[in-house]
């Protein structure tokens, strides 16, 4: 082999030896960004969970209290239909007895 081969084979080998290394620094860069993108993803995952057991928690509270308001509004309209039989039989009973006494 000659001389000018032995530099040129020289020079190829340093420089695939800077590519090699290049290539290892990338790699490395995209472990690292790979690394911090599954820690903020986990990160969002918590905040995500915690939203959500609070918005579960809120809708839970919001049916209890729907029921507990259409429980009061069947006691409400219940009492009220009531109160009109009542009010009714009390009124027919009060024209019965000014009838009789209007015929005495």
């Amino acid at each position: 082999m000659s001389l000018s081969n032995n530099d040129d084979l020289k020079d190829l080998c340093a420089l695939l030896d800077e590519e090699r290394q290049k290539m290892h620094e990338l790699a490395e860069q995209w472990k690292q960004f790979g690394t911090n993108t599954i820690q903020k993803l986990e990160c969002q995952v918590v905040d995500y969970q915690g939203k959500l057991n609070e918005l579960e928690q809120r809708q839970i509270l919001l049916i209890q209290e729907n029921q507990s308001l259409k429980s009061l509004i069947d006691r409400t309209i219940i009492q009220t239909n009531l109160n009109v039989r009542h009010t009714h039989t009390h009124t027919h009973k009060e024209r019965q007895i000014k009838q009789n006494l209007n015929l005495l």
